[in-house]
């Protein structure tokens, strides 16, 4: 299926941050955005993501923390790889290392 980056949303509280850190990569990066979503997206942030391109897939909610929930990512993701990155990430330059690491650690 290829390869994509990932990140998790849950709740509203990071939302800029998220389209700061897509906005942030798009400029070095045109392959696949998927965000696993926890729950239902509101609607403007669908709108600014769909801006960039990013396939955004819902994930069922739980009742558990976050951090517990970021370690089940890997059951949702359904590419060859995937490089995870975190809603804080702001991205300066090519990712491209990144892909050609996790395609030596295959």
């Amino acid at each position: 299926m290829g390869s994509a980056v990932v990140y998790f949303n849950q709740g509203t509280g990071c939302y800029v941050r998220l389209v700061c850190s897509v906005y942030s990569l798009r400029r070095h990066y045109q392959g696949r955005i998927r965000v696993l979503q926890a729950g239902e997206p509101d609607p403007g942030l669908v709108a600014a993501l769909d801006e960039f391109g990013v396939e955004i897939t819902r994930i069922p909610v739980t009742n558990q923390l976050k951090f517990v929930a970021k370690a089940r990512i890997a059951s949702h993701l359904h590419d060859d790889f995937s490089v995870y990155l975190d809603s804080d990430t702001i991205v300066r330059q090519p990712i491209d290392e990144l892909f050609e690491r996790v395609q030596e650690h295959r």
